[in-house]
C-alpha cells in the first residue's frame, strides 16, 4: 500500500512538471512565430475614432489614414483624417505636428517579442474557443520598464502555437486618462501570422470634462520589409 502511495505520488508530481513545461513550450511557440514574422508588416493602416456619448452611441466620429514610414523604427505617418465626413487633413497634420510628446495606443507592446521575455511573468488560467480556435489562456503582467506597466490576458492557438488574441490595461494610466482596455486581434494565412486589428475603448478626464472613447485600427497590405 505505501509503495502505491508512493507511485502515486511520483506520478503526480512528475505529470506536474510535464504540464508546466508544456505550458512553458507553447509560449515560447507563440515567441518564436512572432520573431519569425517580425519584418512582415502592414503597409497602410486605418484608424477610426469615436467619442461616444454616455449611452455609448456616437457623438463624433474620425478616420485617419496612416501610410508606414520605412527606417530604422517602425512609424506611420498620417495621409488623411476625415471628420464626420469632411476632410480636414490639413488642420489636422498642423496640430499632431505641433504635439511632440503625443503618444499612440498603437505602440509596440507585443508581449511575445523575443527582447522582452525577461520582463514578463505569466500563467495559464485555462481554456476557450476563439472563433472555433481551441485556446490555452494565460494571464500575464509585462513590466515594460520602470514607467510602464502592462497586465493583461493572452490567447494561444493550443495546436501550433500562433497567437490569437490579447488584452491589456495598464499601470499607471496616462494623466486624464481614467479608464482603458487594448485589444490586439492575430490573424494566421498558410505561414504568416500577424496582427490584423486593435481595439480601445476607454474613459477621459479633464478637469469637468469627461470623455469616452472608442477606437479600432485595420492594418492592411502586410509584406515583409
Amino acid at each position: 500500500m505505501k509503495l502505491i502511495f508512493t507511485f502515486i505520488v511520483l506520478s503526480f508530481i512528475c505529470f506536474s512538471e510535464y504540464a508546466a513545461q508544456a505550458q512553458d513550450d507553447l509560449w515560447n511557440k507563440a515567441v518564436n512565430i512572432s520573431e519569425k514574422n517580425k519584418n512582415y508588416r502592414a503597409i497602410n493602416l486605418v484608424l477610426f475614432v469615436d467619442d461616444l456619448k454616455k449611452d455609448l452611441t456616437v457623438n463624433s466620429s474620425q478616420q485617419i489614414y496612416q501610410k508606414l514610414r520605412q527606417g530604422k523604427e517602425i512609424k506611420y505617418d498620417t495621409v488623411k483624417v476625415i471628420k464626420d465626413g469632411k476632410d480636414v487633413t490639413e488642420e489636422a497634420l498642423k496640430k499632431r505636428n505641433s504635439d511632440k510628446n503625443r503618444k499612440s495606443f498603437l505602440e509596440d507592446n507585443d508581449i511575445f517579442d523575443k527582447k522582452v521575455q525577461d520582463k514578463i511573468t505569466y500563467s495559464k488560467s485555462g481554456s476557450e474557443n476563439i472563433n472555433s480556435i481551441i485556446c490555452s489562456v494565460y494571464n500575464y503582467n509585462f513590466d515594460k520598464n520602470d514607467k510602464e506597466k502592462y497586465a493583461g490576458k493572452a490567447w494561444i492557438n493550443k495546436e501550433n502555437g500562433n497567437p490569437v488574441k490579447v488584452e491589456y490595461t495598464m499601470s499607471p494610466l496616462p494623466m486624464g486618462l481614467k479608464e482603458i482596455l487594448i485589444k490586439y486581434n492575430y490573424e494566421t494565412k498558410k505561414d504568416k501570422t500577424y496582427l490584423k486589428t486593435i481595439f480601445a475603448q476607454g474613459e477621459a478626464s479633464f478637469l469637468l470634462f469627461k470623455k469616452i472613447f472608442r477606437m479600432k485600427a485595420e492594418l492592411k497590405d502586410h509584406k515583409n520589409l
